[in-house]
């Protein structure tokens, strides 16, 4: 037996989390994560940053390409670094790191 679920996704993305992410001339909300730093012995090796989206507003989302969203008051560029599906495929994790 399967059960169907309708409901407003939307109500995930908004304030005080949510926030606007801008890429291929149009805005979409999404929430971003606090970063994770991949560390090398003493050093830190890269700052990766999370995205979680509603996958149906981001299918032409393509790795390499640039997505603005607001970081600490500021707008910030990232640059897209792979894209995965999460638990039914209604929502993704865009993994970002900073341009």
């Amino acid at each position: 037996m399967s059960y169907n679920f309708d409901e407003d996704l939307d109500l995930f993305l908004q304030e005080p989390f949510g926030q606007e992410v801008s890429y291929h001339g149009g805005t979409k909300m999404g929430v971003l994560d606090m970063p994770d730093q991949i560390l090398s012995g003493d050093m830190i090796y890269s700052t990766d940053y999370v995205l979680q989206v509603k996958t149906k507003d981001f299918t032409d989302l393509e790795i390499g390409e640039t997505i603005k969203t607001n970081m600490n008051g500021t707008n910030t560029a990232f640059e897209v670094k792979g894209q995965r599906l999460l638990d039914d495929g209604k929502f993704s994790e865009i993994t970002l790191s900073k341009t």
